[in-house]
């Protein structure tokens, strides 16, 4: 995997991010709380958009995805997360959409529910 990629992932722990999308013609985004938050100042051109989703891919998975035009697959950043990747061809482009998946589960109140509430739903017989 290239580097460049490589940091733009790994920053997405710390951006609380939980998604990446990569299209040409458009600026890179993270998904920030359901929001699309530009990362990138330029749109990519669809040469960098494929160069940048090739650098995620092995040779078979390029040779999959050639044929069929659409690929899902996930890896791991060691220490960093899981991602899980769907690339796909958009208006004769490739782009891809990568969601982080992290290494621990949080907790009711690290997700921002109440406790309380949450705790009483799961005691409900129904």
């Amino acid at each position: 995997m290239r580097e460049d990629i490589k940091k733009i992932l790994t920053d997405m722990k710390a951006k609380r991010a939980s998604d990446l999308h990569v299209t040409a013609f458009s600026p890179l985004h993270y998904r920030i709380d359901d929001q699309l938050v530009n990362i990138g100042d330029r749109p990519l051109s669809p040469d960098e958009a494929k160069d940048m989703v090739y650098a995620l891919l092995e040779g078979p998975q390029v040779e999959r995805f050639e044929k069929e035009l659409e690929l899902d697959f996930s890896f791991e950043i060691e220490g960093v997360g899981r991602y899980r990747v769907n690339v796909f061809m958009q208006r004769g482009f490739v782009g891809c959409a990568v969601r982080m998946i992290p290494l621990s589960i949080m907790s009711i109140g690290e997700c921002g529910l109440p406790e309380d509430l949450v705790r009483g739903f799961c005691h409900m017989p129904k």
